[in-house]
């Protein structure tokens, strides 16, 4: 599907950067008034054994995945909330159940997207009962992160499309 221009704002940001982030988020609420949906989907995957990573690679690595999702809820939430409705997907991975090798940074990180998730809910239950937080897992995915093989992104971008109208507490 074609993106109208109209309802497309580009922004490059690094989601590990706070201020970064909240800028983005600034702008595309200037242009829009509102963000509905926000899918988390940032990520890295450095491919190393732990004992190769240095400990500024292990932390860049979590910073990415997990602090680039708290930070783009953080960001995104309160106008959700103002608005009295949203729905945040972050990218999860069975990679913290099943770790293969050279995944410690990867698999680590998924293990606290998926705590972060529940505890943002948890959080928001309180707050809106028509804003909402999920973690989606949409399984192996071909990407450059799966040395290309698994799912088609396109296939789980379609699915992403269909259930995101389907999403409840």
């Amino acid at each position: 599907t074609e993106v109208q221009a109209h309802r497309f704002l580009a922004i490059a940001a690094d989601v590990a950067e706070f201020d970064q982030v909240n800028s983005a988020v600034a702008s595309a609420l200037e242009k829009f008034g509102r963000i509905d949906v926000l899918f988390n989907n940032a990520a890295v995957y450095p491919k190393a054994g732990f004992l190769e990573e240095t400990p500024e690679e292990f932390a860049r690595a979590i910073s990415i995945n997990v602090c680039g999702i708290a930070n783009c809820c953080k960001a995104v939430l309160p106008a959700m909330i103002r608005n009295d409705f949203g729905r945040v997907l972050n990218l999860g991975s069975f990679a913290d159940i099943a770790p293969i090798p050279r995944s410690a940074a990867y698999s680590a990180s998924k293990g606290a997207v998926h705590g972060l998730t529940k505890s943002i809910a948890a959080d928001l239950r309180d707050v809106s009962s028509n804003v909402e937080v999920h973690e989606w897992i949409p399984g192996h995915l071909n990407t450059r992160m799966s040395d290309f093989t698994g799912i088609d992104p396109a296939v789980s971008a379609e699915w992403a499309l269909r259930i995101l109208p389907m999403m409840q507490s």
